[in-house]
Order: C-alpha cells, then sequence, then structure tokens
C-alpha cells in the first residue's frame, strides 16, 4: 500500500474522507487491507476526477455497490490500489466535512459514526465484523452518536441490526470493567 499522505495529497484541494479498512483500523485492532478507501460528497465526483487524473492516477473499473453509493476503482501513480466511493447528498457532504474538520495534521479520516454507517450500507461479512469490533468497545455517549447518525438514513431493520452488530461486538470483547480504572 502507498504513502497514505501521498495518496492523499492527489485529491488536492477535493474535500474527501479516509474509509474502509484504513479507517476501521483506527476504532478496533488491525486488519490487513490491500487498498485505500476514499470517499467524496457527490458534487465533488468531476472536480476529484479531474485532480487524480491530473496527479498522474487512472481509472481502472467501476465498483459494484449497493445503490445510493457508486464509486471507481483506480490506481495511483505509484501503483497502490484506491477505492473512490461517491457518497450522496446531506449525509455525503456532512461525512467529508467532519472528516475534514477533523483532520489532525494529516489525511482526513471518516468519524467513526459516518464510518459505521458506510459499513452498514455495504453489508458486506467483513463490514459486519469491522462494525461489530468499532463497536463492542465503545462508551453509551459513542454508541448514542453512531445510533444519530444511523438514524437519518437506515430503516427499522438495519437499526435492528446496528443493535446486533453491537452487542455482537460486546461479546467479543467480554464485560466492560465496572468502576474506575485502577490507579
Amino acid at each position: 500500500m502507498g504513502d497514505l499522505d501521498e495518496l492523499d495529497a492527489g485529491f488536492g484541494p477535493v474535500p474527501r474522507a479516509v474509509i474502509g479498512a484504513v479507517a476501521a483500523n483506527r476504532f478496533m485492532p488491525p486488519r490487513q487491507t490491500g487498498d485505500v478507501d476514499f470517499a467524496i460528497c457527490d458534487r465533488d465526483e468531476a472536480a476529484a476526477g479531474t485532480a487524480l487524473k491530473a496527479a498522474g492516477w487512472r481509472p481502472v473499473r467501476p465498483l459494484l455497490l449497493r445503490p445510493p453509493m457508486s464509486g471507481f476503482a483506480w490506481q495511483a501513480a505509484d501503483g497502490t490500489p484506491v477505492d473512490l466511493l461517491t457518497v450522496p447528498g446531506v449525509w455525503g457532504r456532512e461525512l467529508v466535512e467532519t472528516a475534514m474538520a477533523s483532520r489532525e495534521g494529516g489525511p482526513p479520516f471518516a468519524t467513526l459514526p459516518h464510518l459505521v454507517l458506510l459499513k452498514m450500507i455495504a453489508g458486506r461479512t467483513v463490514d459486519g465484523g469491522d462494525i461489530a469490533r468499532m463497536l463492542g468497545h465503545q462508551d453509551a455517549l459513542t454508541l448514542e452518536a453512531v445510533r444519530s447518525v444511523a438514524r437519518r438514513v437506515l430503516g427499522p431493520e438495519e437499526l435492528a441490526d446496528l443493535d446486533q452488530l453491537i452487542e455482537l461486538g460486546r461479546l467479543e470483547y467480554g464485560p466492560r470493567p465496572e468502576g474506575p480504572a485502577p490507579a
């Protein structure tokens, strides 16, 4: 996998968020991945294509994604495979804006609530495992932030699935210790 800062620089001024396993690894024990995933909001799709081509990237193929998501596989100038997902509407803009606003001197990573929402929509088995591992050890306030974002996009059945994934994650991590942390 290429240098994340260099891959991020390929977007130039186009707002974006690092998503996928690279972002999920910030919230759970890391898992291997062979590519880097970025998200942009739908209004920036043309600008992103122009910026990436100018940076020496080449489009490879459309991604097979569950609507309303769309995207394209790219190859960065250094050969790194990169998936670029286009996220529609208000929640796409919110995902990217919160990532850009929370940059810590490096690439903009999606926030946990937005990353969970993307993984819920993707619906792959690996995403369910990621969600369980990311959320199984989170506190009630963090879980409410995740549910708040999810309620705006997901239906009742998917919200019930989210709660089940949280419970599976809790089983994996074991019971949370009660009381104050040891000194």
